[in-house]
């Protein structure tokens, strides 16, 4: 399977380290609506911050990382369909499905059963996903793998709920432990896409890398996956 490694990193070599990372994902609520400001956890140091666009088709989102410093797009996750159940990526802010990088399957439907979400690079184009988030929400402790059963675990998302009137207004943070020569921007954008799964209360927000035009003019038909 096409896993990625250094010669493959999804959008920057300097999202490959060869040691372990920690990031801290902390969803946050601005005037501009509902945001997730990524940190590393050891340095302090602001990573990505992501922010919601409206699609323009269905009141489907996307959710753009961006740089942190540079406030470049780094990946575009958008919703896929009708039932907000799968999400593509896209490398940078274009609209070209040249640049996909992956399309994540949402598997908990109404309850959890272990698998959480499937990922599919592109290219992949059998039934074996070459990730998957697995574990409980719920309980605050996923995990992701390689492979769909009983493959190598290369990262761990942990949720934290912070005091009560952050939990009664929805913020919360993520602790996410990334295991080395592992790509840290596939696995943030999988802590994002399980957030939007579980609290689909993203506000559109008027993002200043001026997304809206280009999602709101294309239709987010693409071909389906599995």
């Amino acid at each position: 399977m096409p896993w990625l490694s250094e010669t493959s990193a999804m959008v920057d070599g300097k999202f490959l380290a060869s040691h372990p990372t920690a990031f801290a994902v902390t969803k946050l609520h601005t005037w501009m609506g509902a945001v997730l400001a990524v940190r590393n956890s050891a340095t302090g140091a602001a990573v990505m911050e992501v922010e919601t666009v409206e699609v323009g088709y269905r009141n489907l989102r996307a959710l753009v990382l961006l740089d942190a410093a540079s406030r470049r797009p780094l990946l575009t996750v958008e919703e896929v369909g009708t039932n907000r159940r799968r999400w593509q990526a896209i490398r940078g802010g274009g609209a070209s499905r040249g640049n996909r990088v992956f399309v994540a399957i949402d598997r908990t439907g109404f309850f959890e059963t272990g698998v959480l979400v499937d990922v599919f690079l592109e290219g992949n184009s059998t039934a074996h996903p070459d990730y998957v988030v697995h574990g409980s929400y719920f309980k605050g402790a996923m995990t992701v793998s390689r492979g769909g059963g009983g493959g190598e675990d290369v990262a761990q998302i942990g949720k934290e709920d912070g005091s009560k009137s952050s939990v009664l207004s929805g913020e919360h943070t993520y602790h996410v432990n990334i295991d080395p020569d592992v790509d840290q921007a596939l696995v943030l954008a999988l802590t994002v896409i399980v957030d939007q799964r579980h609290n689909y209360d993203f506000e559109s927000s008027s993002c200043s890398c001026n997304h809206s035009s280009h999602h709101a003019s294309r239709s987010t038909g693409s071909r389906s996956h599995h």
